[in-house]
């Protein structure tokens, strides 16, 4: 890779201290604040455009390792857009952001080939930040364009949002977050600072999504910081949902990062204010037991917590699919970079494995040492999840650990270099849109 010019380095310093400043604040808001704060150096965009662009050593070079070029998106609201970003020099990325959007939307592939495509009606008029990037850092020539959508063209042009993915298939109406919202906590209350002592019984209120027992709790909450809120239990695995007026949706989370065991994290955004209802539950759907909630702006380390004899199982066991794995090439769907998320789709085109099951196959670069947690989600297909690589004797699979249908895999990296993860189902009928992550444990 070419070396950065001096001013490069210094705006790659900049982007790096933007990101430990704003490391805890929420993944839109963040993207949001560290583009809008960079200059985009005149370059411009809107409706209807196509313009000729290149990456050199003097633009931004991301800590996730993208170089990234800034470009400002006028336009009006209520009219749908399609931003294309083509090279032939480089695997092209595209991120927006701007007021209105629900989170950063960001693709890498929808363009065919490597080529980069984002959908998106703009619903409010203010500046928008459309950031053409390449996925490894490499430099080369590009096209960026916008067009215009109508609505029925902005319906089958899309760009796949988590939220449009929910966690197992069933979507929370209004009606069904008001009255999780509105569950009496009998007293069970909980601050800013504090560290409380609770216990999950079973005779509680169930979730409406998976019918897992719950015990809600009341917090009080004035905005302006992000808050974390931590369970943590030697006697169940716990999750932790939250939800209230100023929650779009709810939020949820099960392991927190970093743990050694299965407590959990929670995050809260600086946005959320006024009363926030704690739904406490069981990963376990027959185990409770005591728990410790503790609510606070600088947590420490997660405790690893004991969690009973089932939190030393690692997700992910020996595959017993080594010869059909052979076959598939090393990355058909792409590259996917620690710390991000990925979507796709299984199809008739994929690969095909020896049972017949469609598969894809994606490749993450590590470092020897590191700790990762791989998931695959999907609402279209009961998903599994193989990986193979450098010192990996036998290939890791998993099928249902996420829950659900959802799959998960844990291990630690034995040797630097590439690993394969492939996507694939359960059995030959699988085919639909899924969800890719990688997370780095410990950080």
């Amino acid at each position: 890779m070419p070396h950065a010019r001096p001013h490069s380095r210094i705006f790659t310093v900049m982007l790096t201290v933007l990101g430990i400043l704003l490391a805890h604040i929420p993944l839109s808001a963040q993207d949001r604040s560290i583009y809008s704060a960079l200059d985009t150096q005149g370059r411009a965009i809107a409706s209807s455009m196509t313009l000729q662009g290149q990456l050199t050593g003097s633009d931004l070079l991301s800590s996730e390792g993208l170089r990234v070029q800034v470009w400002s998106l006028s336009t009006t609201s209520g009219t749908g857009l399609r931003v294309d970003l083509r090279s032939s020099d480089f695997d092209a990325f595209l991120y927006a952001t701007g007021p209105g959007l629900p989170m950063r939307l960001s693709d890498d592939d929808s363009g065919g080939n490597l080529d980069a495509q984002i959908c998106f009606r703009p619903d409010m008029v203010g500046d928008y930040r459309i950031v053409a990037a390449s996925l490894d850092g490499s430099l080369g020539a590009f096209t960026l364009s916008v067009e215009e959508l109508s609505d029925s063209e902005l319906d089958e042009c899309t760009t796949p949002l988590f939220e449009d993915m929910s966690f197992d298939g069933i979507e929370l109406n209004q009606s069904a977050l008001t009255s999780l919202a509105e569950l009496p906590t009998e007293g069970r209350t909980v601050s800013l600072g504090e560290e409380l002592d609770g216990r999950l019984n079973l005779d509680g209120p169930q979730h409406p999504r998976d019918g897992r027992t719950i015990q809600p709790w009341s917090l009080e909450l004035y905005g302006g910081s992000t808050v974390f809120v931590d369970v943590v239990s030697d006697d169940f695995d716990p999750l932790a949902y939250a939800v209230g007026p100023s929650i779009e949706g709810e939020l949820f989370n099960d392991d927190g990062i970093g743990a050694e065991g299965c407590n959990t994290r929670l995050e809260i955004g600086p946005d959320v204010s006024g009363t926030v209802t704690l739904l406490i539950g069981s990963y376990q759907e027959e185990m409770g037991g005591r728990f410790l909630l503790r609510v606070s702006e600088d947590p420490p380390p997660l405790e690893s917590g004991g969690c009973g004899d089932f939190a030393q199982e690692t997700f992910g066991g020996p595959s017993d699919e080594t010869t059909d794995l052979n076959g598939l090439p090393a990355s058909s769907a792409g590259r996917i970079r620690i710390g991000t998320e990925r979507f796709g789709v299984l199809e008739a085109s994929s690969e095909i494995l020896l049972s017949g099951v469609p598969a894809e196959t994606w490749s993450v670069a590590v470092d020897q040492g590191d700790r990762l947690v791989i998931e695959l989600i999907s609402d279209d297909f009961d998903a599994v999840l193989h990986m193979d690589g450098p010192g990996i004797l036998t290939p890791l699979m998993d099928d249902d650990g996420m829950g659900m249908t959802h799959a998960r895999i844990e291990t630690t990296a034995v040797l630097s270099g590439q690993l394969r993860i492939v996507v694939t189902g359960f059995d030959a009928s699988a085919a639909g849109r899924y969800r890719l992550r990688v997370i780095r444990q410990g950080r």
